[in-house]
């Protein structure tokens, strides 16, 4: 950093557990990134904490603060002693980071930078919208915090032009938000080591055809769609295996259902929740990567590039520039569209090659994680030096309409 100078960052994450998907695994690496020249705390809860996760952490210089969690209201995480422990320890950090929107934490925050003039930071990944379920709830929380935190936050950062459009459209201030990617580590060490075992453990032949989803099962990821295709896929190649990795979310019995239906028992694999090294096999053992559907900037995107595996999507997304015809093809929601571009891929050796070759190189520059944490240091500079230009003595006016949360 200019000068030498040491940030004192807060990060603020309502769960810590690598299976909770994109923001935790952002959260973690930006947080050892940013610990090698700063200081670094995350507060977080207790719920289902991976606590390996967080000394792996420790050990990196990050300090993480799990307070206990006494009620889950769907992924609304109470936190009672959150409250004192914001307001004790706020003025200790140069900038908050908030992670993910609408959360029991953030409230508190809010109410909490304004009065002791610290300034923050919002990161929704991809949940600013009210979207995907539980709408009522979101907009009571909206009503009665969402829009002030957005009004009063130093700056909005987003993973895609998309969702920087989304920021806007709930009314944050379009001066305020910077696009910043997420990132990958180099994972072809990994790959090389590890290819083979994925088809070993789960009876897949080297012959045969692997065509991989990674993530939850969940309706919203289209992944009986996915199957649908696949299905069709199977009447031009028999030899076609399709591996589901990733924990259920409501959507494997209905997919089991189908598979008896088709009688394609034995080319179907479900494995559930797996470790990353077993991911990472399944990323270096397919021939293909398969997201139906998606919002945000998915990890596994990543991880599929720089394993240097072909990736196939569609336009049911927020829409990724990078992807068609550079490292995979981008089709229409539709299982017979899905299922032509799975065929076309898988027997066109030259150009699955070519998006290979040309995703380990952008997982390689870039996105790694370097380039994304000095992103992220000029965000927080950025608002600190507006902060300190604008309020000259560093505190700002309380919010009167504040609240504890």
């Amino acid at each position: 950093m200019a000068g030498g100078e040491r940030l004192r960052i807060l990060q603020v994450i309502p769960y810590f557990t690598p299976n909770m998907g994109g923001d935790v695994n952002f959260c973690y690496n930006i947080s050892k990134g940013l610990a090698e020249r700063n200081d670094v705390t995350i507060l977080t809860t207790d719920y289902e904490i991976d606590r390996e996760y967080s000394r792996s952490l420790n050990n990196n210089g990050v300090r993480v603060i799990p307070l206990h969690c006494t009620a889950n209201i769907g992924f609304y995480l109470v936190s009672p002693s959150a409250g004192t422990w914001i307001r004790d320890n706020i003025s200790n950090f140069d900038v908050v980071h908030m992670h993910t929107f609408r959360s029991y934490q953030n409230p508190l925050v809010h109410r909490y930078s304004i009065e002791q003039g610290v300034p923050y930071v919002i990161q929704a990944h991809g949940s600013v919208l009210r979207r995907c379920g539980k709408t009522i709830l979101k907009w009571g929380f909206d009503s009665v915090y969402g829009h002030r935190l957005l009004r009063d936050a130093d700056a909005y950062i987003a993973i895609t032009e998309k969702e920087s459009e989304q920021y806007a459209a709930m009314g944050a201030s379009r001066e305020r938000i910077r696009i910043v990617t997420s990132g990958i580590e180099d994972l072809e060490p990994q790959c090389a080591a590890l290819a083979g075992s994925f088809r070993r453990k789960y009876g897949i032949r080297d012959n045969d055809r692997l065509i991989l989803y990674v993530g939850r099962l969940h309706k919203s990821k289209g992944v009986d769609m996915l199957f649908d295709a696949f299905c069709e896929v199977t009447r031009g190649l028999k030899n076609s295996k399709l591996a589901f990795v990733g924990p259920d979310y409501g959507q494997r019995s209905k997919l089991e259902k189908m598979i008896r239906s088709c009688r394609l028992n034995e080319n179907v694999v479900f494995t559930g929740f797996v470790s990353r090294d077993e991911k990472i096999a399944a990323y270096a053992d397919a021939d293909v990567f398969v997201t139906p559907s998606y919002y945000g900037f998915p990890q596994t995107f990543l991880e599929a590039c720089a394993c240097g595996t072909p990736i196939i999507t569609t336009k049911e997304g927020d829409g990724l520039d990078w992807i068609d015809d550079g490292v995979g093809c981008v089709v229409d929601y539709d299982s017979h569209k899905l299922a032509e571009a799975i065929i076309g891929l898988l027997e066109d050796s030259a150009t699955s090659d070519r998006y290979s070759v040309e995703g380990r190189r952008l997982a390689r520059e870039e996105f790694n994680w370097n380039r994304v944490v000095d992103k992220i240091e000029e965000v927080y500079m950025g608002v600190i030096r507006r902060r300190k230009t604008e309020q000259p003595d560093g505190i700002a006016q309380a919010d009167p309409l504040a609240s504890g949360g």
